[in-house]
């Protein structure tokens, strides 16, 4: 009923469900008001229709009045926000596989008082290889995303490492070519001649 496929859509998710006809099920979520559908069906409103919070959740209970059910039976905006947060946390909280083929794509934010936060992404070769068009945020997996106070080409050689012991060693490294970057990726190298 529900396929969730999370190395290939928006935000890493592809969620399947029928919407019209599908909302407000008997069985409802642990912990929520509604059921799993209402759920997909919000966030997908969001996600692949390119609305706003507010919008799918308007969409939700116009739906509901199409189907003749209550109106009023739709979650708020915050609401919406909360199940796409959660989606997200779970994204990046989740185990990534071990493959010998990630492109990763590090860079860090700009400065938030004293923090960046270092992010890399990565798409597998094979992955990016199939995709016959140009590459899209929704074929990137978000590997790793840190807060940092400070840093330097020996500490993302040390991220580098870590990361590559959950997902494995990469085989491309791309970045802005900055200055932490740009050193670590070259101290990185010097362990893993096939990056």
């Amino acid at each position: 009923m529900l396929s969730v496929d999370a190395d290939n859509a928006s935000m890493g998710l592809i969620i399947r469900e029928p919407v019209i006809g599908g909302l407000h099920s008997e069985t409802k979520v642990t912990g929520s008001h509604f059921d799993i559908s209402t759920i997909v069906a919000v966030i997908r409103f969001f996600l692949e229709g390119a609305i706003s919070m507010r919008g799918a959740s308007r969409i939700c209970g116009i739906i509901n009045n199409i189907a003749g059910r209550n109106p009023f039976e739709y979650p708020s905006h915050t609401t919406v926000q909360n199940f796409i947060l959660r989606v997200g946390l779970y994204l990046l909280r989740r185990n990534n596989q071990q493959h010998d083929d990630w492109i990763w794509i590090a860079d860090h934010t700009y400065s938030i008082g004293t923090l960046k936060v270092f992010v890399v992404l990565g798409i597998r070769l094979s992955n990016f290889s199939s995709l016959g068009r140009p590459l899209q945020y929704q074929d990137l997996t978000v590997l790793l995303m840190l807060s940092v106070e400070s840093s330097n080409g020996t500490i993302v050689q040390q991220q580098f490492k870590e990361l590559a012991a959950k997902t494995g060693n990469p085989i491309a490294i791309l970045s802005d070519a900055g200055s932490d970057l740009h050193k670590g990726t070259e101290l990185f190298q010097a362990d893993h001649c096939r990056v």
